[in-house]
């Protein structure tokens, strides 16, 4: 039987459509039915996208109703799936998102002894929101920070509700495949829920942290762009192999180790129609790279990925920076 995940978590509702993303092991061959659980009414539908991707598909199909619905039943090659609750986050966020705000998208699971520090260090260099998909309830990864008990995420992220909204997103990897195929379809619900919605949006981890050389505030530094930006980043790290990570990384990471991938600030108010989207449903398959994008040297804007004690070596060459 094939694997399905139906990302019920995260949906989006637009003019009387609501979008459902499917990420499967095997082709869809035939959605043979959508219907109202309580109800039984049929809905309409269709596949809007369809990006294969090595040994994995995503898809993203479109249901027609003039409201939001609750509960479904959907039979996808053959396969039933009952009385699956759908949820829209994003009713909740998107009254607060104006189209000249600049946000983050991210994906984290046990996250809270950095967490509480990443998110300050963005509230100061000017991001307007901040969007977190929860995926601490996963089983698909771990971490191995010595951290040893973690608190549930809201701990955290409720102390700045006017700035943080979380998704909840308990979704694992399906069998056989890594953990970033789950990161991947964050990406692309982000990109369609808020095309068109906000200016810029920065796809970094919560171990990364952007640095502008010359303007402090980002929403300054993004006024002079009209278009997707790459920036490239650099290792940060710190001296020691067990120090205790508490919110500190910044005190902790003061060296530059070597040159690592690019990440992308999205423009969100012109997304080209690229890897199978379409003008209701945007993809991104990696936050690395994108076609039609422009990359900005390092002495203008960069990240510092931070790896910390085991993950990689510090040694007496690597120049010394304070982020503080």
């Amino acid at each position: 039987m094939a694997s399905y995940i139906i990302f019920t978590e995260a949906c989006i509702y637009d003019n009387e459509k609501t979008i459902i993303f499917i990420q499967t092991k095997e082709p869809i061959r035939c959605i043979n039915n959508i219907n109202n659980t309580n109800t039984k009414k049929t809905y309409n539908c269709r596949v809007a996208m369809y990006i294969n991707e090595q040994n994995y598909n995503h898809y993203a199909i479109i249901i027609y109703n003039n409201s939001k619905i609750d509960n479904i039943n959907i039979i996808i090659d053959n396969i039933i799936f009952n009385n699956l609750k759908i949820c829209y986050p994003f009713e909740d966020i998107l009254p607060n998102i104006t189209s000249d705000m600049n946000i983050i998208s991210t994906l984290c699971k046990n996250y809270n002894h950095r967490l509480d520090e990443w998110i300050k260090y963005n509230i100061n260099l000017g991001f307007d929101k901040i969007i977190i998909f929860n995926n601490e309830e996963s089983y698909s990864h771990s971490l191995n920070e010595g951290n040893d008990y973690y608190e549930k995420m809201n701990v955290i992220t409720d102390k700045y509700k006017d700035y943080v909204y979380v998704i909840n997103f308990p979704y694992s990897a399906l069998i056989g495949m890594h953990w970033n195929t789950i990161q991947m379809m964050s990406l692309g619900i982000t990109c369609t829920a808020f095309n068109k919605k906000c200016n810029f949006c920065a796809f970094i981890d919560a171990d990364e942290f952007i640095y502008i050389n010359n303007k402090t505030n980002i929403k300054t530094f993004l006024t002079d762009f009209n278009e997707t930006l790459q920036i490239g980043s650099n290792i940060l790290t710190n001296k020691n192999d067990n120090d205790t990570i508490n919110n500190n990384i910044l005190s902790l990471c003061n060296y530059i180790g070597e040159d690592k991938y690019k990440k992308l600030l999205m423009y969100m108010k012109n997304i080209p129609n690229i890897e199978g989207s379409n003008d209701i449903i945007k993809f991104l398959a990696c936050p690395h790279n994108r076609p039609y994008s422009k990359y900005l040297n390092k002495n203008l804007i960069m990240i510092f990925h931070c790896w910390v004690n085991h993950r990689y070596k510090y040694c007496e060459s690597q120049k010394y920076i304070s982020l503080i």
